[in-house]
């Protein structure tokens, strides 16, 4: 269970590090960011169309490779 699929995890009021792919959770501390894959115990599943949308959201925020 990570934080892409924890109802804490929060993108939307992340600001510009969710570009970056990382985002608060609603019970860390304001200024620690934390990545889809991290684990904890509090974690408490999300709905499955918010995971769904997460997914879609963060394959379109990966780095893109340069051709050069």
């Amino acid at each position: 269970m990570t934080c892409q699929s924890c109802i804490h995890w929060s993108p939307k009021k992340s600001g510009p590090i969710a570009k970056y792919g990382f985002a608060l959770c609603a019970i860390g501390p304001v200024w620690k960011y934390l990545a889809p894959q991290h684990t904890c115990q509090k974690h408490k599943p999300a709905d499955e169309s918010v995971v769904s949308a997460r997914v879609a959201w963060l394959s379109s925020a990966a780095p893109r490779k340069s051709g050069g």
